[in-house]
């Protein structure tokens, strides 16, 4: 162990100088419950209603007909584009997604948050 002053080791003195939060069991159990009411908001008819709407999707399913990468199916009667068997979202929901998942798993980071989004989703720049 070699001992550096705190003006030569920044993060050691920052830590130091870092302020406590009380934290409860509380407060831990309220970090854990996801408010109900707050329910995944995109149906299939809002998917669905964007994709008829996104020209690159068109563009892009129109050129894949040869490779059959991209399908059309129906869910509920509600026609949805898929890309490898995932829901192919548009550019004008992804980052209402992207902070839904964000903030329901609790802030996870970057990467689990897009694993768990490519578990079903896809997205150009995904």
């Amino acid at each position: 162990f070699v001992y550096t002053p705190g003006k030569d080791n920044v993060m050691a003195d920052m830590l130091s100088r870092y302020p406590i939060i009380n934290v409860t069991s509380e407060t831990v159990e309220n970090m854990n419950n996801v408010n109900e009411d707050d329910g995944f908001h995109l149906a299939f008819t809002t998917i669905s209603e964007h994709q008829s709407k996104d020209n690159d999707l068109k563009n892009a399913v129109h050129a894949d007909l040869k490779k059959k990468l991209y399908s059309a199916k129906f869910i509920n009667n509600i026609k949805s584009f898929f890309f490898k068997n995932k829901f192919v979202l548009p550019a004008s929901l992804v980052h209402s997604l992207v902070s839904w998942y964000h903030n329901n798993l609790n802030h996870p980071g970057i990467n689990r948050t897009f694993e768990t989004i490519n578990m079903h989703f896809t997205f150009k720049g995904l």
